[in-house]
């Protein structure tokens, strides 16, 4: 069972002084105003454990430093070790809202990524049908894409994302090139317009870029 001595009751008011950020002298100034003369001299005695505390003294000591009187007769350690106690404390506590925050970015980049992935699909998918829609009115203002004629073509028909029908398809293009896909052959989209230029590219190592006649070139 924790008996209160000289030294604890001095310890806990040096810990409370501590706490508070004021110095001997402050809490000196506080104790007059309570009616409680303590120099700054008496208060370093009492909180070495070298003055006893006492008992009509304790309401003034403990209202001075915003503690119980109760506050005053329980062990503790400096207030420097208090304040380290607190900082571990919070350490340990922004430390968990950290993880938390880290999970959260984590999950909302993985979002991020996603959505980029998604639009660039939908971008393709966009301009792979203005080629399309432009070929099927004679390619009046395509001056150029970036992918090759061949996987154009294969976009078209096989990885348009949601699935280009068919008959569209077919209807869209000029007859030689819808018989040739018909019969499993690409088809000659090039040749079919030779006013468009063609690159050598595919989906899997670039986007598809569309150079639009009379659009400012970038």
């Amino acid at each position: 069972m924790y008996r209160p001595t000289d030294e604890g009751i001095g310890s806990a008011i040096l810990a409370g002084r501590q706490m508070a950020g004021i110095l001997q002298e402050e809490l000196s100034e506080r104790l007059a105003e309570m009616g409680l003369n303590w120099s700054r001299v008496t208060i370093s005695k009492v909180e070495r454990g070298e003055r006893s505390v006492r008992a009509t003294e304790l309401p003034a000591v403990a209202a001075a430093l915003n503690m119980t009187v109760d506050d005053l007769f329980v062990p503790r350690g400096s207030g420097i070790q208090l304040r380290l106690s607190e900082a571990l404390i919070q350490m340990l506590k922004l430390n968990d809202e950290y993880k938390t925050a880290s999970t959260e970015y984590s999950q909302a980049f993985d979002r991020y990524r996603e959505c980029g992935d998604r639009l660039r699909e939908a971008r393709t998918s966009y301009e792979a049908l203005s080629v399309l829609h432009d070929f099927s009115n004679g390619a009046l203002e395509t001056e150029a894409v970036s992918w090759s004629a061949e996987a154009l073509l294969d976009y078209w028909e096989h990885e348009i994302r949601p699935p280009l029908d068919p008959g569209d398809l077919f209807a869209a293009l000029p007859e030689s090139v819808s018989h040739s896909l018909e019969e499993g052959g690409l088809g000659e989209l090039a040749s079919a317009f030779p006013s468009v230029r063609f690159g050598e590219g595919d989906p899997e190592s670039e986007p598809l870029i569309v150079e639009r006649r009379g659009e400012p070139q970038s």
